[in-house]
């Protein structure tokens, strides 16, 4: 995970009745889920690389068409991959997470399902 600069990322995009513009700061460091960022998924070693990053700050523009809309707010962002194809005897899995205004951060999530 080397070299994967989270610190400031800028998003933007346009399509026919939108737009927006978006900078978005790191106010936090990188969470690595697992161990050091490696999360095992099952006993028979399917697992995925796995960091978020929950403390960004954002400030930007949403161009519609009845007008532009500044924005301002905090974000999440998570970046996962897996190391391998689940097995055939497993599901993906969902999770949400909730930022609260005391500045906590809480991802909930059910274990691995399996069919």
């Amino acid at each position: 995970m080397e070299g994967d600069s989270l610190d400031r990322l800028q998003l933007s995009a346009t399509g026919n009745d939108f737009a927006y513009d978006i900078a978005m700061h790191a106010e936090g460091p990188l969470v690595f889920h697992g161990a050091g960022g490696y999360s095992v998924k099952s006993a028979k070693g399917q697992a995925s690389y796995y960091y978020s990053q929950p403390f960004f700050s954002v400030e930007g523009k949403i161009s519609l068409p009845e007008g532009e809309i500044r924005v301002r707010g905090t974000a999440w962002l998570d970046r996962e991959w897996s190391s391998q194809p689940l097995a055939d005897d497993q599901n993906g899995w969902d999770w949400f997470s909730l930022s609260f205004d005391t500045g906590e951060k809480l991802m909930g999530f059910p274990p691995a399902r399996c069919r």
